[in-house]
């Protein structure tokens, strides 16, 4: 059973917003799912996830904005959205 948590912190800096699609995979494992990136900062990004999809701990993000697989652990969520803080 997922956890449902609000954005508990307050962030270390300002985000941008952005609405850009993004794949989301969790490590060691090939199946990606499609999010959006809503936005974004040096430190951390919010997703908008497809419902049913609850990931927790590490996962890893692949986005035109941020390059390739970048490495993320999940730090908060909401029914349809995720905190995400880079590694």
């Amino acid at each position: 059973m997922a956890v449902v948590m609000e954005d508990p912190q307050p962030r270390r800096e300002e985000r941008s917003r952005l609405v850009q699609a993004a794949k989301l995979r969790l490590p060691g494992r090939g199946e990606a799912w499609t999010c959006m990136i809503r936005d974004i900062s040096s430190n951390g990004a919010r997703m908008r996830l497809p419902l049913g999809f609850e990931p927790e701990g590490k996962v890893l993000i692949t986005a035109a904005t941020i390059g390739t697989d970048r490495s993320a652990r999940v730090v908060w969520r909401n029914a349809t959205s995720i905190g995400v803080a880079f590694e």
